[in-house]
């Protein structure tokens, strides 16, 4: 994206050990991302979802931008006879499996230009047949992460609308960067993110509140739990076997939606 990350070059000399101590939250941050990136299955998804960012600016309307999973409109495409699947867990080189079904255009044709500092919220929609449960992580160019999980353990029901962080809304960072959000939607409860949600805020390890997004200091962590709920909820049963030590996951099962926009 052509932005540096601060704290990645400095002009003198410097010992290993100090560079790997500085550059450690970047990289952990980044590892993080690629992840969950990893879990990005709008086209091959068969949960009908759209998501929307909601951008509140002084004497106008929010502005909207659409990012659908499923295929338009809100329509589940039939199920193939051989399932996408993916890994459960991270892998050193690959991504998860490509589906053959025709692909829909689930982003936004043009990335988002949004304003420094502006409030942020999420809207969600479901028109799927289940109830879905929402998480949220944030990762700017700048090397911050970021993650929101509902206070409350209550779904997305099917035919409803929700937004996240009415209340509290994501301040936008104070300075030009490059974001990507993702916007997980899991048919069960995510119970492992839960665990080390709360550990956090016992610990005081983010200040964000139960009500809004947190800063990360252990991003890979939080992403980790979440692949893990993914495996526990969306494990693909195969005739004969398990799939090995990395559980296969049904891509239709879960929305992971990528959005990506730029603060200037």
């Amino acid at each position: 994206d052509g932005i540096k990350m601060p704290s990645t070059l400095i002009s003198g000399d410097e010992a290993v050990k100090v560079a790997v101590q500085r550059m450690t939250p970047a990289l952990k941050s980044r590892l993080a991302e690629k992840w969950l990136h990893l879990t990005d299955n709008c086209y091959q998804s068969a949960i009908a979802f759209q998501s929307r960012l909601l951008i509140d600016e002084a004497n106008s309307l929010p502005s909207r931008y659409p990012f659908t999973a499923g295929t338009p409109p809100f329509s589940a495409p039939e199920t193939p006879a051989s399932p996408p699947t993916s890994r459960a867990t991270p892998r050193k080189s690959g991504s998860a499996a490509k589906s053959s079904a025709p692909r829909n255009e689930p982003y936004a044709l043009s990335v988002p230009t949004l304003p420094i500092g502006a409030p942020l919220r999420i809207q969600i929609s479901c028109q799927g047949d289940r109830p879905l449960y929402p998480l949220v992580f944030a990762f700017d160019a700048m090397g911050g992460s970021f993650g929101y999980l509902p206070g409350s353990n209550q779904p997305l029901e099917p035919g409803t609308m929700q937004t996240l962080l009415q209340d509290s809304p994501w301040m936008l960072p104070g300075q030009k960067t490059t974001v990507n959000s993702y916007v997980l939607m899991s048919p069960q409860p995510w119970k492992q993110v839960r665990e080390q949600w709360d550990m956090m805020q016992r610990q005081g390890s983010g200040k964000g509140g139960a009500a809004g997004m947190m800063p990360l200091e252990n991003p890979v962590t939080l992403a980790r739990a979440a692949i893990n709920d993914l495996g526990a909820a969306c494990a693909l049963s195969l005739p004969g076997g398990d799939g090995g030590d990395r559980p296969l996951l049904d891509l239709r099962k879960w929305v992971t939606l990528r959005l990506s926009y730029r603060v200037v």
